[in-house]
């Protein structure tokens, strides 16, 4: 009679992350990595490229030439002194005057220097609220990268413990940052204020002013009282940057904490059958009783009758 033995091998194989978690693990950590250079690169040198980039120093050079010679036929223009050397004043009927499109001449032909030294405290400003932030963010974004790495490779130990390290870094990396932004978000305030208050200037200027004023100076007050806006672009971003970089490590920390549970061991049961045929009941033998017989020379055994 045959029966049929069926064994079961279970052995453990290697665990497994989930390959979404991981690749969104790596993309956010690499998001986080580019938006920290981003915002120590913009703090650095957005407001000084703002200020080259509106050219005041030029359009105001361009509108204090005209200071020793303009004329509008009522009044005319005498350098004051304030901007280069100072002219004489010449009335040959008309009267002189040193204002300039509603300013003095220091503000609307020479101010560019205060304001590019201005651009260079907020940059100075802008810079050290923005570096902590920035710092915060690359640092807890490492961990998250090298957890999506790991968890494509299918590393568990190296995995979890990044996971852990980027939840840990994430939390106070977002407290740090808000702290940043809500700094930023009352210097951008201050600054639209200011704005406002300069459009509002030019608007009232250009419609009910009076005095001397030439084309080159009235480009120059546009663009000189036009500063504060790019004063208030450059905190505007920087704001939206730090912003960005709060709901990024929130997302980061959410991601890591998911990563950690989708680790999973596989486990391979195998399954082996085979044919086997009982036995028969052992057969004892029975063997006649050995006697002993002691001889004082001789050993000798013999088999009893």
């Amino acid at each position: 009679m045959t029966m049929l033995q069926t064994t079961a091998v279970t052995t453990e194989g290697e665990s497994k992350g989930n390959p979404g978690i991981s690749l969104a693990m790596l993309i956010f950590g690499g998001i986080g990595l580019v938006l920290g250079l981003i915002a120590l690169l913009y703090s650095a040198f957005g407001a000084s490229l703002a200020f080259e980039g509106s050219g005041l120093v030029d359009i105001q050079a361009k509108c204090a030439a005209t200071f020793p010679t303009y004329s509008d036929g009522n009044l005319h223009s005498y350098n004051d002194g304030s901007c280069g050397t100072r002219s004489v004043k010449r009335y040959n009927g008309v009267n002189a005057t040193a204002e300039m499109c509603s300013f003095n001449q220091s503000f609307i032909g020479c101010s560019a220097d205060e304001y590019k030294n201005i651009f260079a405290l907020s940059t100075e400003f802008g810079l050290s609220c923005t570096v902590a932030a920035a710092i915060f963010c690359l640092i807890a974004s490492v961990p998250v990268l090298l957890n999506g790495v790991f968890g494509l490779l299918n590393k568990q130990s190296p995995a979890t413990v990044t996971a852990g390290v980027g939840i840990g870094l994430a939390i106070p990396s977002c407290c740090a940052i808000t702290v940043c932004t809500v700094i930023l978000i009352v210097v951008s305030a201050l600054l639209a204020v200011l704005n406002d208050f300069s459009v509002e200037l030019e608007a009232i200027i250009a419609e009910h002013g009076t005095g001397l004023c030439s084309p080159e100076c009235e480009k120059s007050r546009t663009a000189t009282l036009g500063t504060i806006k790019h004063l208030l672009t450059y905190f505007d971003v920087l704001r939206n940057i730090n912003v960005a970089m709060i709901f990024l490590m929130f997302i980061e920390a959410i991601i890591a904490g998911v990563s950690c549970c989708t680790w999973k061991k596989t486990y391979t049961t195998v399954h082996t059958q085979q044919h086997v045929t009982p036995g028969q009941a052992p057969v004892v033998k029975s063997e006649a009783p050995v006697a002993t017989v002691i001889d004082p020379t001789v050993q000798k055994t013999e088999v009893a009758p």
